[in-house]
């Protein structure tokens, strides 16, 4: 499973929190995550949390040692590059956690705001499963919302007017 949630705030930056389950199929010492940053002002990972096999979530540290339960990451052009290191092996189950806080997703006109930003970018070795994206604007009760998303046709999207909410799922992507 891959999920997005998306908190827009009043000055157009987000905090977004994506959780997504890998599954292995071979012994790995790691994961890569990219967040693509094209179409907006920047961004930077706050903080990474991990469960191994169905356990509680631990947080992850940030450090150059490559031991269990730590990661780096490298801004490189328009993308985040996150390597998580986690010795994994066939048939394991690794869940993660990663907060980002992203400037300049929203911009706002005189009379329109606009997010023209990628949710899922396009550096994916795997196809992803039960794609749940979800964007909470700061304000409810939005007439005139509305949303438009491009890529896989068999998806849904749900704009909710009075909780200022858009979902959008996907069996496949």
């Amino acid at each position: 499973p891959y999920q997005v949630h998306v908190t827009v705030l009043k000055n157009g930056d987000a905090n977004v929190t994506q959780t997504m389950t890998y599954k292995f199929d071979d012994d790995y010492h790691g994961v890569y995550n990219n967040q693509d940053l094209r179409g907006i002002k920047g961004g930077k990972l706050t903080s990474v949390a991990t469960a191994f096999n169905g356990g509680k979530l631990t947080t992850a540290r940030q450090s150059t040692v490559h031991a269990d339960n730590t990661y780096q990451v490298n801004y490189a052009g328009q993308n985040a590059k996150v390597k998580l290191y986690h010795g994994a092996s066939d048939g394991d189950k690794l869940k993660v956690v990663y907060h980002y806080h992203l400037q300049g997703v929203v911009t706002n006109y005189r009379d329109t705001a606009e997010l023209n930003w990628r949710v899922i970018g396009s550096n994916w070795d795997v196809d992803l499963e039960n794609v749940k994206v979800v964007i909470q604007l700061p304000a409810t009760q939005v007439k005139q919302l509305q949303a438009w998303t491009h890529g896989v046709l068999s998806g849904y999207t749900k704009v909710d007017k009075a909780q200022g909410r858009v979902t959008m799922t996907l069996a496949k992507k």
